[in-house]
């Protein structure tokens, strides 16, 4: 299929991008905290 790029897809991607950076830094932040909190 032949698809354009459009100035919204590339919205929606940076966008995804970013959540999912987000995310994941605060649950690498959380484990980390936990981790620290937890002695094993």
């Amino acid at each position: 299929m032949d698809h354009a790029i459009t100035i919204g897809d590339v919205l929606i991607a940076s966008a995804v991008s970013v959540g999912v950076i987000g995310f994941g830094g605060l649950g690498v932040w959380v484990l980390s905290l936990y981790a620290k909190g937890m002695p094993r």
